[in-house]
């Protein structure tokens, strides 16, 4: 309440004990504002409730404010207060530590992590508070609503540690031990930190491995999520034909999903997009049962290429047909001081072959010269010559008795892919 004075007054409903006994209008506050305006200096106030010094609140400013629903959010929690116990035995000997989360509106949950990795156990209810105790009622659980409601009692200690102590609670359930719960107001930015340090790089290129398909030998869909938000889906049926390359854009639900959207083809654009909404996983997406594996970035030989070497170019082949595999896909990069790398993955989970040499171009035309794996180098150098045509290597020479008679076609891949994929 504003007077015209120009003092602010707040009615608090309190109950206070004994310790107001002598003090009148326990639960009224009379603050006067600074000449800037930042803050506001009680001038009348119950020191029984809020001590002997002086009472001051401080403007925060919108961006911190911003800031700290960010975090609570990122961290799962309401915002409000956040008070945390020690760890707790159960009757089993299991250990698990207690998160209390007061929010807005009245509205609570109770946090219960197993130190053992389990995951958590997250049940809502309500509170209250008098002066001195909290009183919190849970509910029910994320999926479950109880028959009859926990009721945990909290009294604050008043030894300026911002502790509070239950003195009425289900002792089968939290143990014989006590329960106390200590304020822990950094605690939200703690957990969202810790959540985004675990938080899967996401882009990246990924491979379905073959699927069933109706009219064709199979199928397979490589999927290209790039650090900028766009994607890229290539469906190849394996039959000879062109695949099906489709446009669109992905981006991150920050909940473990994200939404791929394509919005067409390089030379169409759709009446309207199709979306799917999917799970992220370690090194790995799936959707409607389909699993998308990330592709692990290409890697060449320590003795072929300097450490200090950047990559110019970077091709991909579609999925082509393999004699002993569902298909193979071949990626290669090319780098500044004029070395390359080869990597064909055969999409049979074994680990794919990666070699190394060198490349030379000659105006329309790119000659890469493989001299040995990993762990090898060949008697004699395969050498393919490639024909640059827009943004496609197309090989013109090459060992057919090493890349098959329906040859070998590079499509140009963004450089951030490959860096994505590191």
């Amino acid at each position: 309440m504003l007077d015209p004075y120009g003092t602010v007054t707040l009615e608090l409903d309190v109950k206070a004990d004994e310790s107001c006994s002598g003090e009148e209008e326990v639960g009224t506050i009379t603050f006067l504002p600074s000449t800037s305006g930042g803050a506001l200096t009680a001038v009348h106030y119950p020191s029984c409730l809020w001590g002997d010094g002086s009472l001051t609140l401080v403007a925060v400013a919108d961006e911190t404010v911003a800031a700290l629903e960010a975090a609570y959010a990122d961290a799962g929690l309401l915002p409000g207060l956040v008070f945390q116990s020690d760890p707790l035995v159960d009757a089993d000997g299991n250990e698990r530590v207690l998160t209390l989360n007061l929010g807005q509106d009245e509205q609570a949950q109770m946090i219960t992590t197993p130190a053992d990795g389990a995951e958590p156990t997250v049940e809502v209810g309500v509170w209250s508070a008098t002066v001195y105790t909290v009183t919190v009622t849970l509910t029910g659980a994320e999926a479950e609503e109880y028959a009859e409601p926990d009721v945990l009692s909290f009294g604050f200690l008043k030894d300026g540690t911002g502790r509070m102590v239950a003195f009425e609670y289900d002792s089968e359930k939290y143990g014989d031990q006590g329960v106390i719960m200590t304020h822990t107001p950094e605690l939200p930015e703690m957990l969202a930190a810790a959540q985004a340090e675990a938080a899967p790089e996401i882009p990246g290129i990924y491979t379905s491995g073959l699927l069933p398909a109706a009219d064709s030998p199979g199928l397979v869909i490589t999927l290209a999520l790039f650090d900028n938000g766009a994607a890229q889906s290539t469906s190849d049926y394996l039959n000879g034909e062109a695949p099906i390359v489709e446009l669109g854009t992905w981006t991150d639900n920050a909940d473990g999903t994200i939404t791929l959207e394509i919005t067409g083809t390089p030379d169409t654009e759709y009446d309207a997009p199709t979306t799917t909404l999917l799970t992220v996983a370690d090194g790995a997406l799936e959707a409607n049962g389909v699993v998308f594996t990330l592709l692990p970035v290409p890697e060449v030989p320590n003795e072929e290429v300097s450490t200090a070497a950047e990559p110019v170019a970077y091709y991909m082949s579609d999925t082509l047909p393999a004699a002993s595999s569902p298909g193979r896909v071949v990626e290669l990069v090319l780098l500044d001081d004029g070395s390359a790398a080869m990597r064909t993955d055969y999409l049979n989970d074994e680990a794919p072959i990666v070699e190394g040499g060198v490349w030379e171009e000659d105006q329309d035309t790119v000659t890469v010269t493989l001299t040995g794996s990993l762990d090898q180098e060949y008697d004699a150098p395969v050498v393919i010559v490639f024909a640059v045509e827009d943004d496609q290597l197309v090989a013109t020479e090459y060992d057919a008795a090493l890349f098959g008679e329906e040859g070998l076609t590079l499509l140009a891949q963004p450089l951030d892919a490959l860096e994505s994929s590191n």
